[in-house]
């Protein structure tokens, strides 16, 4: 569950917006930033990166002051890339919580989510469920468990597939699902803000125990699957009543 601190960062977040902070840092830094570039997401509250060149890697990169700043934004700095060619570099900050986006999860899609892993941690998820975890080898972020959702079969399938091209072979990967609904399992939902706004890329901060999780095999497992259309329109129809 998410933690009470957590909550109290959340509410700060909503109080300012990317372009607020991104004009700070221009002002802040005026000349020295060669490019600023938005990470497109289907958060508003967006990720994005500045470009300045070596000279001023002290002045921006070690300059105390600018973590006080994204910090009392709710942002922290994603990735520090040098490219060596160019002879500069590239700071990406995210915010600590992208747009949460129950509404998509527990209504639009039926309270129906899938999580993607390796077959080698399979072992562990049974034993332990899906523990929030922190940071990857190209990108910092806070405690997450990723997930993807969609409104059918299909839109699910090409959500899937999105997040496994961007990791490595289909072959080794497994798909998990998990009914919220179902299981009555009530938790926030959030945006990535580092990734695009054609799919549903989302996390949570929660912990997800192993008797909620469902093993689906492959993706092509998957789509042999006769059912998610329908399951997901009636579970959908049957929160819309509850709410009335």
């Amino acid at each position: 569950m998410i933690s009470l601190q957590n909550r109290i960062e959340e509410s700060l977040i909503k109080s300012y917006d990317t372009n607020k902070l991104i004009n700070k840092l221009k002002n802040k830094y005026k000349d020295k930033i060669n490019d600023i570039h938005i990470r497109k997401s289907k958060s508003d509250i967006q990720s994005f990166s500045i470009q300045f060149n070596e000279e001023y890697l002290d002045k921006i990169a070690y300059d105390e002051s600018l973590y006080k700043l994204i910090d009392f934004f709710g942002y922290y700095i994603t990735e520090f890339k040098h490219i060596i060619s160019e002879k500069n570099y590239i700071l990406r900050f995210e915010p600590i919580f992208g747009k949460k986006c129950n509404d998509l999860v527990y209504k639009e899609c039926g309270g129906i989510i899938y999580h993607i892993t390796e077959q080698k941690f399979i072992n562990k998820i049974r034993n332990k469920g899906l523990i929030p975890f922190e940071n990857s080898n190209s990108r910092n972020f806070t405690n997450r468990v990723f997930f993807s959702c969609g409104k059918s079969k299909e839109e699910i399938i090409n959500n899937l597939n999105f997040l496994i091209n961007q990791l490595t072979n289909e072959e080794s990967y497994i798909i998990l699902k998990i009914d919220l609904i179902k299981y009555k399992y009530n938790v926030d939902f959030y945006y990535d803000p580092s990734e695009d706004d054609k799919h549903n890329c989302i996390y949570a901060n929660a912990y997800f125990f192993p008797h909620i999780i469902d093993e689906i095999g492959k993706l092509e497992d998957f789509k042999n699957i006769k059912e998610n259309k329908e399951v997901i329109l009636k579970n959908v129809q049957k929160i819309v009543l509850q709410e009335i």
